[in-house]
């Protein structure tokens, strides 16, 4: 009942063998348990792994997900948003970063990128659009915030506004 401070000096570095050595061991030893650190119920499951590799935060992406699930829109639609908000679409940015595609450039925007952002929300031509349709408060997201995020934000809109928004952004796509 005490730890092998040599062996742990030896096979780890500084910081984990502080945190190794600041665990107390007590009598009687209790019962080894497997618990999964990034879910809060400490199981296990493929939506917390997903989320892990996405590099989300599993508490906004579990928010976006209800919120994209039980939107009053298509399946498509709800498709679209899902592939917004885990950064899927494929738009020349991401398939430069998996090596499909050279060019990153957005074609109607010379000298910007071609990302999901910039594809939906910052082309210039677009800005008409989101302002006669009602829906600018969602064309203008906070770039600093990532899509899951942005949706939440979103929330405190009209649900109208929520659904219009949803159905011009798979049509701009």
């Amino acid at each position: 009942m005490e730890w092998k401070v040599d062996l742990i000096e030896e096979m780890f570095d500084e910081r984990d063998r502080l945190c190794i050595l600041a665990i107390s061991l007590t009598l009687p030893a209790p019962k080894d348990e497997l618990t999964w650190d990034f879910a809060k119920d400490g199981q296990y499951t493929i939506k917390t792994a997903y989320m892990l590799g996405k590099g989300g935060n599993l508490d906004n992406f579990h928010r976006a997900w209800v919120d994209i699930w039980s939107l009053a829109v298509s399946p498509k639609v709800r498709h679209f948003l899902w592939c917004l908000c885990t950064n899927t679409l494929p738009v020349r940015a991401l398939l430069q970063h998996r090596y499909l595609d050279e060019d990153v450039g957005f074609p109607w925007d010379y000298g910007e990128a071609e990302t999901n952002v910039h594809a939906i929300f910052g082309c210039s031509r677009f800005e008409v659009l989101w302002q006669e349709s009602g829906c600018a408060e969602l064309g203008r997201l906070d770039r600093d915030l990532s899509m899951c995020n942005n949706l939440e934000r979103w929330k405190q809109l009209d649900k109208q506004v929520r659904v219009k928004g949803a159905f011009l952004m798979w049509c701009i796509w």
